[in-house]
């Protein structure tokens, strides 16, 4: 068991060791008599405000993406959400059905 408060000190020392660190980034503690907040800053966004992007995001999408992209972007009532979420199940469920059913047929031969 570590010394009461001794994390604090390891979480600024292992947040200084970052490639890109600066005072910037420092972590920032607070507390109240019911709570306790670290602020870690993302050492790989620019503070500066420098918009160049790296990375290219031109990529082609995995069907399941799309299909998620798809399901997200559109809107969408609960009664909606209801019906898509117990048609999953019904459908598991019988996938699952099915896969029993051809084990014990593996089985019985």
């Amino acid at each position: 068991m570590e010394r009461r408060g001794s994390g604090l000190r390891k979480i600024v020392s292992e947040t200084e060791k970052l490639p890109g660190y600066t005072e910037a980034y420092k972590p920032e503690f607070s507390s109240t008599a019911t709570d306790f907040r670290v602020i870690l800053k993302n050492v790989n966004y620019n503070l500066e405000g420098d918009t160049h992007q790296v990375t290219h995001q031109d990529i082609e999408l995995s069907t399941m993406s799309k299909q998620i992209l798809a399901f997200c972007t559109t809107p969408k009532s609960k009664k909606e959400l209801r019906l898509q979420r117990f048609k999953k199940l019904h459908f598991e469920a019988y996938q699952s059905a099915f896969r029993i059913r051809a084990i014990r047929n593996d089985y019985s031969r």
